[in-house]
């Protein structure tokens, strides 16, 4: 043998010693947790990896052919053999996998390799576990340089390969169906095992008489220590399987399994304290028995398999709960189902904050739709004031000039207020502005603008409408005042009003208000009383008859 191979095996068994340690490690901490599921199945599983490495390393540095083969082919079988079987129980313990005769299944896995460990120690059938061995010493240490196994070496084989691909099977299903940490566990220990279960592949395919290192011990070492990883890092040998019990006990939310018959087969105590205004929680009864309203579980589940739905709850005082109720069907993973689960939470101060949410939000509305009144109308007249009007009014001037469409605008004075106020008092004056407006919105239409403009001026824009028709609309507005006898007093009302019409030399409304503005002087100059059109197209109003 060349001297590389040589420097290879003495590291090779340097390194098959040390494995044997970490794993006896992993052993001796596993230990600590003895009482705690899956704790022993995976002291037992490092046990039996250390026994691995260490018979292999320790056969190197026999004193003879046969002790190096009572080392090798025989007390590394107890290893071997246990090995797969210890990481099986670990599995099936660790993810609580339900079997109805586990303890039996747990022995029968644990008595099988004590017949290859008999095949292996004795020699009552020779040839039936190994044909033949052969060592060789290199460099002080002893290797074993040819071997052909027998009939029973390849039924241990399939036994350990079929143990551990069960296990990857398992590990496999945890790793898609469980929630987190679980998840990354199952992904941790899925992943480690594959790494021995490669090497002794590998090592099987090269069996014959060609020298070859068999790193399964140093794989199965690096296993041990992933599977470590996943348990100890987070302490979950703690948590498993009593952490979902108590999580189950100890929330808030109530947790009722129910059989196909709805009748209670099991239920934590939040849901005796939740259901105690109902009616006694317990064992047996229907589950109807326990709602206000019994509740068809199948139909509500004909077409999904969980549901989640709000029922009102009375309460002895009168007042009632609200109980959020999530329905969920049990089924096995061969599709069977067995029942159901409600899982019951008391929502009520969560629907009673919602709806004092909206009912702020509706008042912060209504606050916010009186502020936007008061911003845009005139409290007095209720009709827009200066500032809102000049909104409105610029977009619609720039829309008729744009579009070239007929635009008309209004103003109107009161003709002696002052006189009314100082006569008849400012409530007689605030009177007469209020008819005043209630008599111009009568004539207007829904598109129509109106303002009070300041003091006892108001204002109105007509869109789509001509000088002519402005025209007509001011002398009806002028008349019906005319006619009002407001008050005890029967004070008499009459106003100037002003029309101005959009032309083309018009290029901005604050034209069009100073023609409307000047026509409205005129017609106070002329008598008061009156409508009198803007100039250049100074028309007379058309003649109103009773």
């Amino acid at each position: 043998m060349n001297q590389s191979f040589i420097l290879s095996y003495k590291c090779f068994v340097g390194l098959l010693l040390g494995s044997a340690l970490v794993t006896l490690g992993l052993a001796l901490h596993a230990w600590r947790f003895r009482d705690k599921a899956g704790a022993r199945a995976f002291m037992g599983l490092a046990l039996a990896m250390s026994i691995f490495s260490l018979t292999s390393g320790m056969s190197a540095f026999s004193s003879s052919p046969a002790e190096a083969d009572f080392w090798f082919s025989k007390l590394r079988f107890v290893g071997i053999s246990y090995v797969p079987v210890f990481f099986l129980i670990f599995v099936l313990t660790y993810s609580a996998k339900p079997a109805r005769h586990l303890q039996t299944v747990i022995c029968g896995l644990l008595g099988f390799p004590l017949l290859t460990l008999v095949f292996a120690f004795t020699n009552h059938y020779p040839g039936f576990f190994l044909h033949a061995v052969s060592y060789e010493q290199i460099d002080g240490l002893f290797f074993r340089s040819f071997w052909r196994p027998g009939p029973w070496f390849w039924v241990h084989t399939v036994f350990s390969y079929t143990a551990i691909a069960s296990g990857l099977v398992l590990l496999g299903q945890m790793a898609r169906y469980r929630p987190q940490p679980y998840k990354t566990q199952a992904r941790l220990m899925l992943y480690g095992t594959l790494l021995p279960l490669l090497a002794n592949l590998y090592a099987t395919a090269r069996l014959g008489n060609k020298p070859a290192l068999d790193f399964t011990a140093l794989g199965f070492t690096l296993s041990g220590l992933s599977i470590g990883f996943a348990l100890f890092r987070h302490k979950m040998l703690d948590l498993v399987p009593i952490a979902r019990d108590l999580v189950v006990e100890c929330i808030d939310d109530a947790v009722i399994v129910l059989d196909r018959q709805l009748r209670v087969v099991d239920l934590n105590p939040a849901a005796i304290t939740m259901f105690s205004a109902s009616g006694t929680a317990k064992m047996g009864i229907s589950i109807n028995q326990l709602l206000p309203r019994p509740l068809d579980f199948t139909d509500m589940l004909r077409e999904q398999e969980s549901r989640k739905i709000e029922i009102d709850f009375p309460l002895p005082n009168g007042l009632k709960a609200v109980y959020e109720l999530r329905i969920s069907r049990f089924i096995t993973p061969r599709g069977e189902r067995l029942g159901f689960l409600l899982v019951a939470r008391d929502v009520t101060e969560r629907i009673d904050m919602i709806d004092e949410r909206e009912r702020i939000i509706q008042e912060l509305e209504a606050t916010k739709a009186e502020l936007t009144r008061q911003a845009n109308f005139d409290f007095l007249t209720e009709i827009f004031n200066r500032r809102h009007f000049m909104s409105l009014a610029r977009n619609e001037f720039a829309r008729a000039r744009r579009y070239r469409h007929p635009l008309s605008l209004i103003m109107i004075d009161i003709d002696h207020f002052k006189k009314i106020n100082d006569s008849f008092g400012h409530e007689a004056g605030d009177t007469v502005l209020r008819e005043m407006a209630l008599t111009i919105k009568d004539k207007l239409r829904q598109s129509d603008i109106p303002s009070r403009f300041g003091g006892e001026e108001f204002v109105i824009l007509l869109p789509e409408t001509s000088l002519e028709q402005a025209l007509i609309v001011a002398e009806k507005i002028r008349l019906d005042l005319e006619r009002l006898r407001l008050g005890a007093a029967a004070i008499r009302l009459t106003a100037s009003l002003g029309v101005a019409g959009l032309e083309n030399d018009i290029e901005n409304l604050d034209e069009l208000l100073r023609q409307a503005d000047q026509a409205m002087y005129r017609a106070k100059r002329e008598g008061r009383n009156r409508v009198c059109a803007a100039a250049p197209r100074n028309l007379k109003p058309p003649v109103q008859t009773d």
